[in-house]
């Protein structure tokens, strides 16, 4: 599993200049620009490789958008969207 920690390192060996291009699938079957539209502090669950995006907290906002303690992972991650 990659951190943030390991990301910024392999980061900080390449040109600050380059645009950031993602891949779909580990095949190379499609490709995309990255966008950091939205970066946030997320929590997870996986199982058998499936990862499962989810809240680490229930706060009375997400309550009221319906999210329940069904939705609480323990896993803290960054999700880039």
């Amino acid at each position: 599993m990659t951190t943030v920690k390991d990301l910024i390192a392999k980061l900080q060996t390449l040109p600050e200049d380059l645009p950031v291009i993602k891949s779909a699938d580990d095949e190379g079957n499609s490709y995309s620009h990255l966008y950091l539209d939205w970066v946030g502090l997320e929590a997870y669950s996986e199982d058998d490789g499936e990862i499962e995006v989810g809240v680490a907290e229930l706060t009375n906002e997400l309550r009221e958008q319906g999210y329940t303690d069904e939705d609480l992972k323990d896993n803290l991650c960054i999700v880039i969207g």
